[in-house]
């Protein structure tokens, strides 16, 4: 047992641990820009509806320093809290990431599509903001 430990701190001594580790295996999309002064990428899975936003360091090694996993909207997890959910039309701006977040209710209401922004700013990401629903032309 304690040789297997020993291997392990071995052959993975310098291994990244992050609370969230992202499987790129399942990855359907990923894109990266510059927004808000910092390079940031956005990773969309066949996994589940959820975006993680990640800020990249640029210096150096490249590494993570920030993570925003978007699993959920108005308190309600995607997965059991809709019928379906989805990110549209990702840009990297000068003031942050925009796109639009499509939800479907579990009621019986139809598709509600609301255009959002994550505001960077000096390397930082502030949460998720909205506008009220739209209806796509």
């Amino acid at each position: 047992m304690r040789f297997g430990l020993l291997l392990l701190f071995i052959v993975f001594p310098f291994a990244p641990v992050r609370a969230e580790s992202v499987d790129y295996s399942s990855a359907s999309e990923i894109n990266s820009g510059r927004s808000g002064g910092a390079l940031a990428r956005y990773i969309k899975t066949f996994e589940n509806d959820c975006l993680i936003i990640e800020i990249i360091s640029v210096k150096g090694k490249l590494k993570v320093l920030e993570s925003l996993n978007l699993c959920s909207f108005e308190g309600k997890p995607f997965s059991t809290g809709f019928a379906d959910a989805g990110f549209q039309d990702i840009t990297f701006e000068k003031d942050g990431i925009h796109l639009i977040l499509s939800v479907t209710p579990l009621e019986p209401t139809g598709e509600q599509l609301r255009k959002c922004s994550i505001p960077i700013a000096d390397g930082k990401m502030s949460g998720l903001h909205w506008s009220n629903p739209f209806e796509q032309k």
